[in-house]
């Protein structure tokens, strides 16, 4: 199994409770955060600039891989407001 905390994570498993059985789904496509404009967009992997303040950034990854904000194929609205805040000083 791969490890559901990873950068590029395409795949989870979920415990189906009534038999036990493993099934395999294909998360979405993970959320990136830009460090110049905060800016969140999805995509497989970041790209060399940023689609909202068009410079070359860094992103941060602000997938969610809990249950507390969605699973994956949500992004993680905690992680989102931490790294804004940090932003800013």
């Amino acid at each position: 199994m791969q490890n559901i905390f990873g950068m590029n994570v395409k795949i989870f498993y979920e415990l189906r409770v009534s038999d036990g059985e493993f099934l395999r789904k294909e998360a979405a496509m993970n959320y990136w955060m830009c460090d110049e404009c905060n800016y969140v967009f999805e995509a497989e992997t970041p790209p060399d600039t940023c689609p909202g303040c068009h410079a070359k950034c860094t992103f941060m990854n602000v997938s969610c891989y809990i249950p507390d904000c969605g699973g994956p194929g949500h992004y993680d609205p905690k992680l989102v407001a931490q790294h804004a805040r940090e932003s800013k000083t």
